[in-house]
């Protein structure tokens, strides 16, 4: 959900669905993850091409710095793809 919020080592899941008019709802391996460790005005890659769902996270990253603290937030990204090879992607960010 949009403006979670999270601390330093909780675990996050990450749980996705997604469907299309021909295929109806898609397997858990056409969903692809990345996660975003952002701060001030540059990001860090934190996770990238899990191919699944319900991924767990298991410790959420600490700031860069005691300045990051209050800049720092995680941005999911969820790309799903069709058989035919049409891709979407959503992402939500966590605070």
């Amino acid at each position: 959900k949009e403006g979670t919020t999270f601390a330093v080592g909780d675990i996050i899941t990450l749980t996705g669905l997604a469907s299309d008019e021909e295929e109806g709802f898609l397997a858990d391996d056409q969903l692809s993850w990345e996660v975003r460790q952002h701060h001030n005005v540059h990001y860090h890659l934190f996770l990238s091409g899990v191919m699944g769902n319900n991924i767990e996270l298991q410790q959420a990253p600490e700031p860069e710095d005691f300045d990051a603290a209050t800049t720092s937030y995680l941005e999911i990204i969820l790309t799903v793809s069709s058989l035919d090879g049409c891709s979407a992607s959503v992402s939500r960010n966590v605070m």
